[in-house]
C-alpha cells in the first residue's frame, strides 16, 4: 500500500510506515499564527500566480493570486484580530486534514492557505485525477514551500479512498475539512476522529442569479455586455460545477427580450473558444428534453449548442435535473417572494444585478427565513471569501487560549 507524495518537481511513492513517521513529525511542527515566513510564502505564491502564462487560459489563477496578495491577507488578519474575544489569544488547532473537491481545481489552495496561516500542519489529499492546472499549482506550491523550508510541515498527496490512509489521517488530525458532495461527506464522516477533533463539512450547494429586468433592459450596450461577461465567469470557469455557479437565472420583472443576455453570453463563449465537446452537447440536449418531459419547462431551447435554457414556473424539483456545462433554468417573477421554493438549507450563493436597497433587504430577509448563505454581485459567485458557507474559516481552523 503506497501513498503518492508531491514534492519539489517530483512525485514520490512512500509506504505506510514512512507516512506514520511523517505524521509523528507533523505533531511537533505547529507554529504561531501569522508568522512572517508564512506571510512571505503566500506573498511569493501570489506573485507567481499573477504572473503566470497560464492566466490567459485559466483566469481563476489571477483571482487566486489577487486573493493571496499581501494587502488582502493583511485585511483578513486585521478583521480576525479585531473580532477576537477579550483576553483571548489565537492558536493553531494542530494537524489539519483537507479533502478538497474534484470539480474546482483552485479550491484546495484557499482552504490550505488559511490553515497554513493559522500555524497548522497540513495534510492535503488531492483528487486521483489532476488536470493540467492542478498539477501546475501543486508544482508551484511545493517548490515555494521547499525554498522556505516549509514543505515538511505540509503534505500534499493522493491515494485510493479504499486504502488505510484516510483512516490514519482522520485518526491523527485535529480538524478535518471536507469539500464537496453529500455522498463524499457521508463516507468520510464514518471515519474515526479523536474526541478533541472536529470536522468542517461543505456539502452540496445550490446557487441562483437574480437580475432586475427593468434595470438590465434600460442599461446601455456596454453595461449589458459587462453583465454577460460577469455571468460567463460565474458559469463557465468551472464548467458550472462550482457550488456558487447559478443553476437558474431569475429576472425580477417581465422581459421584452428574453434571450438578449443569453445571446451575449453565447457570443462571449464563442469568442473565448469555450465551445463544449460533442458528448457534452448531446447529454445536455437529452437533459433539456427530459426537463420538458417532466413538465418543468414550457419553453426549452438551445442557443448554438452552447447554452440550454429551460423556461417555466418556479419549482424546487429543478435542482434534481441540473446538468452543468451551460444549462440554465429561466424564470421571470413579479414578486421576490416567488423565489421561496428555491431557497433551503442547501442554498449557498445568490448573485445579483440591479436590485435597489429595498429589494436587496427583502432578499436577505427571505434568505434568513428560508435559506441562503451569500449575496454577491454578479461575476463574484465563485470568488472565495474567508467567510464561506456561513463559517469564519480563520476561526474554524484555530482555537482560542483564554488569558486571565
Amino acid at each position: 500500500m503506497k501513498l503518492k507524495l508531491f514534492e519539489k518537481s517530483k512525485n514520490t511513492e512512500i509506504s505506510l510506515a514512512d507516512v506514520e513517521n511523517k505524521l509523528s513529525n507533523l505533531k511537533s511542527s505547529i507554529y504561531q499564527p501569522f508568522s512572517k515566513k508564512k506571510l512571505d510564502v503566500l506573498s511569493e505564491l501570489s506573485q507567481k500566480f499573477l504572473k503566470s502564462e497560464l492566466a490567459a487560459e485559466y483566469p481563476q489563477i489571477i483571482v487566486l493570486g489577487y486573493w493571496l496578495r499581501p494587502s488582502s491577507i493583511k485585511n483578513f488578519i486585521n478583521e480576525f484580530e479585531e473580532n477576537l474575544p477579550k483576553n483571548c489569544v489565537p492558536a493553531p488547532r494542530g494537524i489539519a486534514f483537507h479533502l478538497p473537491p474534484e470539480n474546482v481545481d483552485t479550491m484546495f489552495i484557499y482552504s490550505w492557505a488559511i490553515s497554513y496561516l493559522m500555524g497548522n500542519a497540513n495534510l492535503v489529499r488531492l483528487p486521483t485525477n489532476l488536470n493540467k492546472l492542478s498539477e501546475w499549482i501543486i508544482d508551484i506550491v511545493t517548490e515555494t514551500l521547499d525554498k522556505h523550508d516549509e514543505l515538511e510541515t505540509n503534505i500534499f498527496c493522493k491515494y485510493s479512498y479504499e486504502s488505510r490512509f484516510n483512516n490514519l489521517f482522520s485518526e491523527n488530525c485535529d480538524v478535518r475539512v471536507v469539500w464537496g458532495g453529500d455522498k463524499k461527506i457521508s463516507k468520510v464522516t464514518e471515519l474515526k476522529l479523536k474526541p478533541s477533533a472536529n470536522s468542517i463539512n461543505f456539502p452540496d450547494r445550490q446557487s441562483l442569479c437574480l437580475i432586475d429586468s427593468k434595470k438590465y433592459e434600460n442599461s446601455d450596450e456596454k453595461v449589458k455586455n459587462e453583465v454577460a461577461e460577469k455571468l460567463f465567469n460565474d458559469i463557465f470557469w468551472f464548467d458550472q460545477m462550482g457550488c456558487g455557479s447559478p443553476k437558474a437565472v431569475i429576472f425580477f420583472g417581465l422581459l421584452k427580450n428574453k434571450d438578449d443576455l443569453y445571446k451575449r453570453l453565447v457570443s462571449i463563449v464563442e469568442r473565448k473558444n469555450k465551445i463544449p465537446e460533442t458528448s457534452v452537447i448531446i447529454s445536455k440536449f437529452v437533459n433539456l428534453n427530459n426537463i420538458a418531459g417532466k413538465g418543468l419547462s414550457s419553453n426549452s431551447r438551445s442557443i448554438k449548442n452552447v447554452l440550454n435554457i429551460s423556461e417555466g414556473k418556479i419549482n424546487k424539483q429543478i435542482f434534481d435535473y441540473f446538468h452543468g456545462g451551460g444549462s440554465l433554468f429561466h424564470f421571470e417573477i413579479a414578486s421576490l417572494d416567488e423565489i421561496t421554493p428555491l431557497l433551503s438549507d442547501k442554498t449557498q450563493t445568490i448573485s445579483i444585478f440591479g436590485l435597489d436597497k429595498k429589494n436587496e433587504k427583502k432578499l436577505i430577509d427571505l434568505m434568513i427565513k428560508h435559506g441562503g448563505l451569500r449575496v454577491v454581485d454578479i461575476g463574484d459567485a465563485l470568488s472565495f471569501d474567508n467567510i464561506w458557507d456561513g463559517l469564519d474559516l480563520f476561526s474554524a481552523l484555530s482555537k482560542l487560549i483564554k488569558v486571565k
